[in-house]
């Protein structure tokens, strides 16, 4: 049996953690990112505030904690920079269609010359459908 190569195996790492995101995207269909942000930060505060030994009775470490801290930093960075590509997602998908209706200028230009040039029976060379 082969291995998988590391590109497969990221592949399915992916698959994977999109899976789990669609699934965890209907759970909380009705909460924005906000909201749900605003709900950890709230709940981590008030943990921090909590003596130690309360949190120990909850079964609540001081690793959980700071984990949840992380996280929270972690999906912050993440929809900044998802924020960023959005926005230049915008940007080029606007330059593909500034592009593209270039091309299909220079695409009509070069098909009426074509046609008026070429006899009819030798538009179907260059690719020229057209019956007139």
């Amino acid at each position: 049996m082969t291995s998988m190569t590391e590109e497969q195996e990221k592949s399915i790492t992916i698959q994977s953690q999109t899976q789990k995101t669609a699934v965890r995207s209907r759970k909380y269909r009705n909460s924005n990112f906000e909201t749900r942000v605003g709900q950890a930060e709230f709940l981590l505060k008030v943990l921090k505030e909590e003596p130690a030994d309360r949190l120990t009775g909850f079964g609540i470490t001081a690793e959980a904690i700071t984990a949840l801290e992380g996280i929270i930093s972690k999906v912050k960075a993440t929809d900044l920079k998802q924020g960023d590509l959005k926005a230049q997602l915008k940007v080029t998908s606007a330059q593909v269609r500034d592009e593209m209706h270039e091309m299909d200028q220079q695409y009509a230009t070069l098909k009426r010359k074509v046609k008026a040039e070429a006899q009819m029976e030798e538009w179907k060379r260059y690719g020229i459908e057209d019956k007139q």
